[in-house]
This record gives C-alpha cells, sequence and structure tokens, in this order.
C-alpha cells in the first residue's frame, strides 16, 4: 500500500508539471526558447547521445516530444566552450549534440510591459474622509486573521466552539501575524492578538453573530469567490459569508473588523456608506445565478452588530460615474 501510495504521488506531480509546461509553452506568440541542464557524462554512450533530462523537470517532460519531431539537439561540449565552428557545424548536422551557453551569457531584456488602454486604477472618493482605526497595518492583520478564524469556525459548526478552544488558538494567531511581518518583539503584536481574541469572542457570544456562522442554514459557505458579469463587465467578488435562511432569503454578509474611539454609531453609519457599492455588486453577481430576495449586511465583530444595507439605486450609480 505505501508504495502504491508513493507511485501515485509521482503520478500527481507529474501530472501537475505537465499541466504547468503545457500553460507556460502555450503563452509564447513568436518563439518558443527551452533551457535547461543536461549531464550526459555519467549516462552517455558518447558524445553525439545525450541523456535524457530529469523526467520531473520541464525539458524531462517534453523530451519524448521533442525526439519525436524535428528537434535538433544544439552541441553538447563536455569539457570545452562552444565555438562559431561548432555553432555552424551543428546548424548542419542534425544529429551533433547539444550547445552550450557561453559564461558571459545573460538573459535578454524583457519585452516591453502590456499596456491596458483607456483604464485608469480606481482612486479613493473624495469625501471619504472617514480616518478610523481600520486604515493602519495592525488593523489590516487583524482584519486577515479574523476572517480565516471566521471561516475555520462555520466550516467546522460553532457548537463546537467557545472561549476556552478559541484561547488555544492563541499561539496559532500569533505565528499567522509573524508569517505576515509583525515583529515578535514589537507591542503591536500584542495588540493584535488582544484585539482579534475579542473580536472572535464577541461573535461566539452574540446571539446574531452565531446565527451568521450556524450550520443549520442551506446553501452555505464562506470566503465564496465567485465571477460574475456586472454592468457589461466581469468581476471577481469573495464573499465572506452566505446562506439562505429558513424564511428562503439569500443573505450575504461581509465581515468588518475595524474599530474606533471616537462615536461608534457615526464610525458604523459611515462603514454602510461606504461598502454599500461594494455589497450592491455582490449582490448583483448572486441575483445572475439564483431567484429569491437577497438581502446584504456588515457584521462588526468589535461591537458587535449587524447592519443590513440597501443596494444603491441604477440611478445613483449612473449619477455617480
Amino acid at each position: 500500500m505505501y508504495h502504491f501510495i508513493q507511485q501515485w504521488g509521482k503520478r500527481c506531480d507529474i501530472a501537475e508539471l505537465m499541466r504547468l509546461v503545457y500553460v507556460a509553452c502555450t503563452r509564447a506568440q513568436k518563439e518558443l526558447y527551452i533551457y535547461g541542464q543536461w549531464d550526459g557524462r555519467e549516462h552517455t554512450p558518447s558524445k553525439s547521445q545525450v541523456a535524457r533530462p530529469n523526467r520531473l523537470s520541464m525539458t524531462g517532460v517534453l523530451w519524448p516530444g521533442l525526439l519525436a519531431t524535428d528537434f535538433r539537439y544544439v552541441n553538447y561540449f563536455l569539457h570545452k566552450e562552444s565555438t562559431d565552428d561548432d555553432l555552424s557545424k551543428s546548424d548542419n548536422d542534425a544529429s551533433f549534440g547539444i550547445t552550450r551557453l557561453p559564461d558571459d551569457w545573460s538573459m535578454p531584456s524583457p519585452p516591453v510591459a502590456v499596456t491596458v488602454p483607456d483604464f485608469e486604477p480606481e482612486s479613493p472618493k473624495s469625501d471619504e474622509t472617514v480616518d478610523f482605526d481600520w486604515a493602519g497595518s495592525v488593523a489590516l492583520w487583524v482584519g486577515n486573521v479574523v476572517h480565516e478564524w471566521l471561516e475555520k469556525i462555520a466550516n467546522t459548526s460553532i457548537d463546537h466552539w467557545d472561549v476556552e478552544r478559541l484561547s488555544s488558538e492563541r499561539s496559532k494567531w500569533q505565528t499567522r501575524l509573524l508569517s505576515m511581518g509583525i515583529s515578535a518583539d514589537d507591542e503591536q503584536l500584542q495588540d493584535a492578538l488582544t484585539r482579534i481574541e475579542t473580536a472572535l469572542t464577541n461573535v461566539l457570544n452574540d446571539s446574531t453573530g452565531r446565527w451568521i456562522l450556524s450550520s443549520d442554514h442551506k446553501q452555505s459557505a464562506a470566503e465564496l469567490k465567485l465571477t460574475g458579469r456586472v454592468n457589461e463587465k466581469f468581476v471577481n467578488v469573495i464573499l465572506d459569508r452566505t446562506f439562505v435562511a429558513s424564511d428562503d432569503v439569500r443573505w450575504i454578509i461581509d465581515y468588518k473588523t475595524g474599530t474606533t474611539g471616537g462615536n461608534v454609531q457615526e464610525f458604523l453609519d459611515a462603514e454602510v456608506e461606504r461598502y454599500r457599492e461594494q455589497l450592491t455588486t455582490y449582490r448583483k453577481v448572486l441575483s445572475g445565478m439564483e431567484n429569491r430576495e437577497i438581502k446584504t449586511a456588515l457584521y462588526f465583530p468589535m461591537f458587535p452588530e449587524l447592519r443590513e444595507v440597501t443596494p444603491k439605486l441604477e440611478s445613483e450609480l449612473a449619477a455617480e460615474s
């Protein structure tokens, strides 16, 4: 059984390599250059023959096909560099061998970058002046980890989670934060860990939070990636949480882990308005896939509070554009 699994794993590796080779080679438009390394010193009977490259390399995957076509080896030398005469000979003699790159060879300059006409990166609107805590790096790290663990809780059933289990995850949060670049001896690390624990504990103690993550919903998903066509353009979206509730209403909920030291209600109102257009896009993507009522909302674990978000009207979107 162990041998079978080992061989099966190797086959999977080769299949994945073949897929990558196919993708790489089919991107060529005019010419395709394949660079590889051969070692014929131990496996080659003579200099006119070349050992097959490692089969787990790009050239190894392509080798059978290259031999079956008019592909010509490029002059191989074991103890000397190729010369102009050698290159001339290899051009006239398809069986001569492989050509080594000279020691001073370097990669050519890359082609000019592809430009996309009539495209400008979207810039923040001038009226979006709400400068709360979410703008900082700590908030970004906290948001990433909280999203990951809310997905984990949703996928493993919230009934299996309590405050004690949550506390045992603290070392994992620290590992994730360190992998994102936060310093191990930085006070920001402890601040971030505290915020993560606060956010997730709030969710477990909040009846609305438990309802959002409940496994009793139909067609539930966390961090669901979708592609849809909105306003004659293809858009890619990621839904933090979506499900069909008992009343057959589809909910799309986006988590927002920001906090503020100011007026909480003003902060929440500003966030709702800030993300209303984004949630409208989410609604349009899903409405093209199913025919049922759809509601969108923002959930703020730090408070905690759920705010339903009404979609932007077409007239509003047209006026803004």
